[in-house]
């Protein structure tokens, strides 16, 4: 089978890890603010899942399928000692407690500098670095002969992974984020509006959700350090050393957008703010999807038509 994947983005570099041996052809034009670079990082399903339902379970699953992931994509390892999560919502911490996932602590006993009482801990919820990780599978696919092109190809199938750019399944969210010089954490730190994710004596600061289009303007560094100071007082007076923005692919339901378009087309995208997290688990189902023809049963809240036909006008926030 000859598999044109349209988007070199994580998703599609995974989505053509899963698929090989097949003939792969990836088709990318690079785009300032994609989100795969721009992404601080974390893989956090108990995090970013509102309630239990389909978006955390398929980050349950990708979490769990990222060890193996990693095994073959050389200089990338899981970082860090977990998430202190900071007012969580009680279903999603009664869930994580019940399944074995986490536990209330004493923040500061985690985390010293930290100014909350109690939280909630997840050792599973660790970090990754994203530009890393672009590189070692880009690597890694091209060592395994994938070939990678700027130009229109045709194939036997295609796969369409283009993030924020899939104008009919997804639309843009910009995300600002900052990079503050600091050790003063070790754990990522989350609550409502903002996380912190150390990483090589610096800490990322996220994150802005602006319905902008395309706009790159980056304006929120005092806002997003303010937010930081809430946090852990410590990080007040500290330096932004950088400042950029990243366009997250949206869509009305917060779900992402997997699965079959017609016999010869599929679509991988709308990921939001989890497409580092899910990048495993959609490599992974899709490449069963297209090699069986029957879609796992995590992916049928995932379906591309869902709530519009391939026939309608694009999506918009």
């Amino acid at each position: 089978m000859d598999v044109v994947v349209i988007g070199g983005g994580v998703i599609g570099l995974s989505v053509a890890w899963h698929l090989l041996p097949n003939k792969i052809t990836i088709v990318d034009v690079a785009k300032p603010g994609a989100a795969s670079r721009a992404s601080a990082g974390m893989l956090a399903p108990f995090a970013e899942a509102k309630a239990p339902g389909p978006l955390l379970d398929l980050g349950v699953a990708s979490l769990r399928e990222y060890p193996r992931f990693l095994e073959a994509i050389d200089g990338v390892r899981l970082s860090g000692p977990g998430m202190l999560r900071i007012g969580a919502p009680e279903t999603v911490v009664k869930w994580t407690i019940e399944n074995g996932f986490g536990e209330i602590v004493k923040a500061r006993e985690v985390e010293p500098n930290v100014a909350a009482e109690e939280a909630l801990f997840t050792p599973d919820e660790k970090h990754i670095d994203p530009p890393a990780l672009v590189r070692a599978l880009e690597q890694a696919l091209r060592a395994r002969g994938v070939r990678f092109t700027g130009e229109r190809v045709a194939g036997d199938v295609t796969v369409i992974a283009t993030g924020a750019w899939t104008e009919r399944y997804s639309f843009p969210v910009r995300g600002q984020l900052i990079a503050l010089r600091s050790s003063a954490v070790r754990a990522t730190v989350y609550a409502p509006g903002t996380y912190l994710v150390p990483r090589d004596g610096r800490i990322i600061v996220g994150a802005t959700e602006e319905h902008v289009g395309f706009d790159m303007t980056v304006t929120a560094g005092d806002d997003l350090r303010q937010r930081a100071a809430m946090l852990v007082p410590e990080l007040r007076d500290a330096e932004i050393v950088d400042a950029w923005c990243g366009f997250r692919p949206g869509t009305i339901d917060g779900l992402p957008v997997i699965g079959r378009i017609d016999e010869r087309t599929y679509v991988a995208t709308a990921h939001y703010r989890n497409g580092i997290l899910l990048a495993p688990i959609t490599g992974k189902l899709l490449a069963e999807l297209i090699n069986t023809g029957v879609a796992p049963p995590l992916l049928h809240e995932c379906a591309p038509d869902r709530f519009w036909s391939a026939a309608a006008e694009p999506l918009q926030p």
